[in-house]
């Protein structure tokens, strides 16, 4: 069991690929993650769809939006309740769609101009909810040193098809998995740029010697959240990393301390 004085610590990352770099291109991915009231933590990553002309602000929206919806719906709405996830998760999706929406309106665009995954991954004083629509993962890290992947990858006929938020079909897209969080001490999220070294991609197993240094980086008492931040972004820009991808690269990760 955790001891009670336990608290969560975050950082996250967000940098452009390779190729973005090559051509001048901003990074499309966005992530956000928030401390709530009562030992909870939410965290939302999203990864803008390459072919979309405003990827980026698509991207960036969705995960704020995620984390007020969130906010409001463990504050407010259901103090003392059971969480129906599914359905939280479809009013975030609903309520991303719909400032999306009012976005692509004020620019005279269509929504699927502002495409993106979403993934949100949300702990509360008994468990671990996984949240996604689209490719990318969110992965947990035991006091058992296990790790286990609550969510995998979606992929359509090809490897580089995927679901977002603005498909016309992406309530049957959704994946919500909840994991008993009495014994979690590590949480990862993060965009399809670093799947393919995150993940086994033949059973969706999460690496441990891709996720182990990575926490153990994030659990360092002595660094400032604001220095972890920074040398993550450094390590995600890496020549190593830039050599196994060019895509954009996003990730969050939580921590006990």
């Amino acid at each position: 069991m955790l001891k009670a004085d336990k608290r969560w610590r975050s950082i996250g990352a967000s940098v452009a690929g390779s190729s973005h770099q090559a051509h001048g291109r901003d990074c499309e991915d966005a992530h956000a993650y928030r401390l709530l009231a009562g030992d909870m933590l939410v965290a939302a990553v999203a990864d803008g769809a390459g072919s979309a002309v405003q990827a980026k602000a698509g991207a960036a929206s969705a995960v704020q939006v995620a984390l007020e919806v969130v906010q409001g719906w463990l504050v407010g709405e259901i103090s003392g309740q059971t969480t129906d996830w599914s359905a939280l998760f479809n009013t975030i999706l609903g309520r991303v769609r719909e400032i999306l929406q009012s976005q692509a309106a004020g620019e005279d665009l269509a929504m699927r101009d502002f495409a993106t995954t979403l993934l949100v991954a949300i702990i509360t004083p008994t468990e671990v909810i996984a949240m996604q629509l689209g490719d990318g993962a969110i992965v947990t890290h035991d006091l058992h040193g296990d790790f286990q992947t609550l969510t995998k990858p979606y992929h359509g006929e090809f490897l580089n098809e995927t679901a977002f938020v603005t498909s016309d079909d992406y309530l049957m897209r959704t994946q919500v998995a909840v994991q008993a969080s009495d014994a979690v001490d590590g949480l990862a999220l993060l965009t399809d740029g670093l799947q393919m070294l995150a993940l086994n991609m033949n059973d969706n197993r999460a690496h441990a010697p891709f996720f182990g240094p990575l926490l153990r980086f994030a659990s360092n008492p002595a660094a400032s959240e604001d220095e972890l931040n920074f040398r993550l972004a450094a390590f995600l820009d890496t020549e190593r990393l830039n050599n196994a991808t060019d895509d954009d690269k996003t990730l969050v990760l939580a921590v006990r301390l």
